[in-house]
């Protein structure tokens, strides 16, 4: 029997702005679709190919359904085909962390 993992309550985007030769700054917006004890937005590079800046994570507090977060890094990479993936974080419930990740490559 097949199990489904519900979603998080969150919706997320990141885009990525040229900054010059290999740098970016990526800015993440996240919004809960239902009130959360808070929210952790995360940029990282899951293959090692890029360099995010130290402000590359972020902890939000209680947040209100539909209200927006954003949350911007730099970001070097290390050559083309680098991936970077951002992830949205909520606090539902004590001990429940859903997240919900968007990838920019």
């Amino acid at each position: 029997m097949a199990t489904h993992k519900p979603e998080a309550p969150v919706t997320i985007t990141a885009s990525a702005r040229t900054l010059g030769t290999g740098v970016y700054e990526v800015e993440v917006t996240a919004a809960p679709t239902v009130d959360v004890g808070g929210i952790d937005i995360e940029i990282f590079s899951p293959d090692g190919a890029a360099r995010i800046a130290a402000n590359g994570t972020a902890s939000h507090g209680a947040t209100r359904a539909g209200t927006t977060v954003v949350h911007t890094a730099r970001v070097e990479l290390a050559g083309a085909g680098a991936v970077i993936v951002a992830s949205a974080r909520v606090h539902v419930a004590p001990g429940v962390l859903p997240n919900r990740i968007t990838e920019l490559s």
